[in-house]
């Protein structure tokens, strides 16, 4: 297993460009499935309450009043990875006369530490308002068939249990849960861990520096973290086909793809892949199954990078079933031609010539593509480009070799047409 070390001291972007400071403050932490209700929960709790704002009228009142454009927490997860990030923007102070930003950068340590906890519990009312909301939210969701049939399908094509085991099966998890055993999990990521800080805005190193240690303590170890952000599955011996039917008025067709004995360097292949089928240069997908056959609503493609799967989820006709497997049975198998795949990475390189241009006017890109450098979440587009434009073409085909067909799903809708 790989271990990332990176420096506790802020990581800062320069950029001239814009009137703005943002903060990224990044707790990495270990994901357990048991606490997958408490990263919600919290989640919330972070994004609209602290000690001394107890409702989120109040909350959202004094943000104003501190002039913060946006102050919100988020998770994400890879694998057995989380980070527990907490996004933060303000004004530059030399653009606003009497900005006083430390006033807005203690706002955003008191939410972070200065939570509305008593007797080492979370406020029980505001914990019971979240809960309910997200009980209600969950299963409101599983009524709808975009959740329900993705459930279904999910549950039938993940091997493992990497995938499948989320809030819509857990749902036991989420009455378990306590004010007490949040705040165990608060204090475990939040007030006993020390995170990352990446700063974005015209700014100096030593102004960054003097304003984060004023209320962040300093530490000289480094952050050690250990890079678990893969579980591939694997394809399973025959294909898998099931069939379900319900009383909606729509049917779903899933196909989901796997990679035989997948590992981290096929990564640049699965990228390569994916982009063929879905990219907008290509079009693969949409023009197959909508323009030239006319056999479906709409579509989307989900690529799981960091397991070794993508999936094709097609709307269609229920009496299009076969006719659409078989269109996109054709689709794959006409990959198997190097001229084609060489004009197919060609018209990407272009596209992503052209992104490159349009992204040098985003805000925040620059910013993303560092993070994400530093945790090593993915390729940058730069990197990527270059990985794109170097590709060995006969090594992609023997890579197409390891694709497999894993699962078919159809969500069949009783009422449909």
């Amino acid at each position: 297993m790989k271990r990332l070390r990176l420096n506790s001291n802020p990581y800062i972007v320069k950029n001239k460009n814009y009137s703005t400071i943002t903060f990224n403050i990044i707790f990495p932490c270990n994901y357990d499935r048991k606490n997958m209700f408490n990263i919600i929960i919290l989640r919330e709790m972070l994004s609209n309450y602290s000690f001394n704002y107890k409702n989120e009228q109040e909350f959202k009142i004094e943000k104003e009043k501190r002039l913060i454009i946006d102050l919100y927490c988020k998770t994400k997860r890879f694998n057995n990875n989380m980070y527990i990030i907490f996004r933060f923007t303000v004004p530059d102070p030399k653009k606003i006369k009497d900005f006083d930003i430390e006033k807005s950068f203690e706002f955003l340590y008191e939410v972070i530490y200065k939570q509305n906890i008593i007797n080492n519990e979370f406020d029980n009312k505001q914990f019971n308002r979240e809960r309910d909301y997200v009980r209600f939210s969950t299963e409101n969701s599983l009524k709808e068939i975009y959740t329900y049939g993705y459930q279904k399908f999910i549950n039938e094509a993940d091997d493992i249990g990497v995938l499948k085991d989320d809030i819509y099966d857990n749902l036991d998890l989420l009455e378990k849960t306590t004010p007490k055993e949040l705040y165990e999990y608060y204090k475990n990521n939040i007030l006993d861990n020390t995170p990352l800080c990446f700063a974005y805005g015209n700014v100096s190193k030593n102004y960054i520096n003097n304003l984060y240690y004023k209320y962040f303590k300093k530490s000289n170890d480094k952050i050690i973290i250990s890079k678990d952000y893969y579980s591939y599955l694997k394809p399973s011996k025959e294909v898998k086909t099931i069939e379900t039917i319900t009383n909606y008025n729509q049917s779903i067709l899933y196909m989901a793809y796997k990679i035989d004995r997948m590992k981290e360097r096929d990564e640049l292949f699965f990228n390569i892949l994916t982009n063929i089928l879905n990219s907008k240069d290509t079009n693969l997908i949409f023009n197959k199954l909508r323009t030239e056959k006319n056999l479906i609503y709409s579509h989307s493609f989900d690529s799981y990078i960091k397991n070794g799967m993508f999936v094709i989820e097609a709307y269609v006709d229920k009496q299009n079933k076969d006719k659409t497997i078989n269109a996109i049975t054709e689709i794959l198998d006409g990959l198997n031609n190097e001229i084609f795949i060489e004009n197919c990475i060609n018209k990407i390189i272009e596209g992503i010539e052209i992104n490159k241009i349009d992204l040098l006017d985003s805000k925040y890109h620059l910013f993303s593509e560092f993070i994400s450098n530093k945790l090593q979440l993915h390729l940058s587009l730069d990197s990527t480009y270059m990985s794109f434009k170097k590709v060995d073409i006969k090594e992609f085909m023997k890579f197409l070799n390891r694709v497999k067909l894993d699962t078919i799903y159809f969500l069949k809708g009783d009422r449909n047409e």
